[in-house]
């Protein structure tokens, strides 16, 4: 029984610690206006280089993010094995 609820206990703390980073979603990504392929060609050409390097921007910040959120996926993925080989070999004996 003491090794349940400590699981479940570190359950508990693991989720409530993903909450708050799950929860905000990309902040850093503002909604952008959709162009219509006339609204571009009527663009200057500073103006589309401005909107090309925004857009890179953008980019590089999303894969920057998706890249610690796969690192934190795969942590909690080593974490969560070896608490099953924790409960296996208690189990075991």
């Amino acid at each position: 029984m003491e090794v349940r609820a400590a699981l479940s206990a570190l359950r508990d703390k693991l989720r409530m610690e993903q909450k708050p980073e799950s929860s905000t979603g990309c902040k850093t990504i503002k909604e952008r206006k959709r162009f219509q392929r006339s609204d571009l060609q009527n663009f200057t050409l500073k103006e589309l280089n401005t909107l090309r390097s925004s857009l890179s921007k953008d980019i590089h910040e999303l894969s920057s993010e998706l890249v610690g959120r796969l690192l934190t996926r795969d942590q909690l993925r080593t974490e969560q094995d070896a608490m099953l080989l924790e409960i296996q070999d208690m189990t075991s004996l």
